[in-house]
């Protein structure tokens, strides 16, 4: 007898739990059992009970209902909670009965929709297929142009073109011509063909420079050298071109063609200063770079003089602006109609005698104005130039030796090795064309 107290709660949850299922099973019933019962026992309760009091009555508690409808309060919770559950239920059958029609309506009109784009999907193919043989057309016609006329004339023509156009047409053209073309074109204009993945030839007449290793004067001393920095006299006497160049001195001269080395006839005065090696005369230019204006290009057409330019200065401007930025242009913004402003980095100032004779020339004549020159040295280096491996100008005034900072612009520390790392470059000193 002592273990029955013990049984007696585990009797008491599996009688509850029995009673639950069975409820669950039959809840439909007991609705309609319920509803029956409280019907026929109304009014024999109304009978029976006495006379309310006048003050009011009470509610019965679930406890009382559930003893008079002769179930537990579970189960009475569990009916009624599967009474709330079957009225959410039906307000949600309302809610989808309502909503069903509208998805239907939503569902024809994007299928109405998809119809249509599929339609002008189509239409736009067609169009593009029409654009395409006329593209075509035209790059044929264009291959056959360049391909006829003479390398040195159709190179720099086609480096004008934009990419668009230059790419498609370089790509139909004979590997052959497409590359006696290429000869013809300057470094600057390689490193573009390069960067846009055409396999590129330079050939180079003279020998290799590579930035930094082939200055050998680059930081010599005037000590240094035997003539403290002077041509000789009698090496100029035997060079009267060359020595109306003013970068020729014996810091340089290793990098100047020779009056001997390579003579010419002159009809006319006509100094022609050159140098053979990889880089050039872009080694020993002054590195001024103004850029033309709309009166320049239209100068032939204005003033009646040899051919028309066909193109203005609309169409170079954005090229000018590719080469500023990338080169490293100093300059200021002078708002000159007749001399462009362009991409500048920060300008070299104006001296205090520079600055007096501005300001004495905007007061004695209007119109006419004293600048600073827009140059190639970089005053200071952007990510562009520093992606290069060249930094700012310390203005050493030594530029004709070579640069190994990358202070001023130079096929060699610039466009050259920038080509390079594309790996589509091929460079060939010591090499001359002779037949294509």
């Amino acid at each position: 007898m002592a273990r029955i107290p013990r049984l007696l709660p585990l009797i008491a949850v599996a009688i509850g739990g029995v009673v639950a299922v069975r409820a669950v099973g039959v809840a439909p019933g007991l609705f309609e059992g319920a509803k029956a019962w409280a019907e026929e026992a109304a009014p024999a309760a109304a009978a029976a009970a006495p006379k309310p009091a006048p003050a009011g009555t009470c509610a019965l508690s679930p406890e009382q209902l559930a003893q008079q409808a002769g179930i537990s309060p579970a189960e009475l919770k569990i009916i009624q909670s599967l009474s709330a559950r079957r009225t959410e239920l039906d307000a949600r059958d309302q809610d989808f009965a309502t909503t069903l029609p509208l998805m239907v309506a939503a569902e024809q009109k994007l299928d109405a929709k998809v119809n249509a784009l599929e339609a002008l999907k189509a239409e736009m193919k067609q169009m593009l297929g029409q654009v395409d043989e006329r593209e075509k057309a035209e790059i044929d016609r264009l291959v056959q142009v360049y391909s006829a006329m003479r390398p040195k004339d159709a190179a720099p023509v086609m480096a004008s073109l934009e990419d668009r156009v230059r790419l498609p047409v370089a790509a139909a053209m004979r590997p052959r011509t497409l590359a006696a073309v290429m000869a013809q074109m300057t470094p600057a204009q390689a490193k573009e063909l390069t960067e846009k993945g055409l396999k590129t030839l330079v050939l180079e007449r003279g020998r290799d420079v590579k930035h930094i290793v082939d200055y050998p004067t680059a930081n010599k001393m005037p000590y240094e050298f035997e003539h403290r920095g002077e041509i000789p006299h009698a090496t100029r006497e035997a060079n009267p071109v060359l020595s109306r160049a003013n970068a020729w001195q014996e810091d340089s001269d290793h990098f100047f063609v020779k009056d001997n080395e390579h003579p010419y006839i002159q009809e006319k005065p006509f100094d022609w200063i050159r140098g053979y090696q990889v880089g050039g005369r872009s080694l020993l230019w002054a590195r001024q770079t103004q850029r033309w204006s709309q009166y320049d290009f239209e100068g032939p057409a204005r003033d009646g003089f040899a051919v028309d330019w066909p193109i203005r200065y609309e169409d170079i401007a954005p090229w000018y602006s590719h080469v500023e930025k990338f080169a490293g242009i100093s300059g200021n913004r002078d708002g000159l109609e007749e001399l462009p402003d362009g991409e500048f980095l920060p300008p070299n100032p104006l001296n205090a005698v520079e600055d007096h004779f501005r300001k004495t020339l905007q007061e004695k004549f209007e119109g006419r104005h004293l600048i600073a020159a827009r140059f190639a040295n970089l005053t200071k280096s952007t990510p562009t130039q520093l992606a290069q491996g060249r930094s700012q100008c310390l203005s050493r005034k030594l530029c004709r030796r070579g640069c190994p900072l990358g202070g001023y612009f130079s096929s060699n520390s610039s466009t050259l090795p920038w080509a390079q790392k594309t790996g589509n470059l091929t460079l060939r000193p010591h090499s001359v064309v002779h037949s294509v």
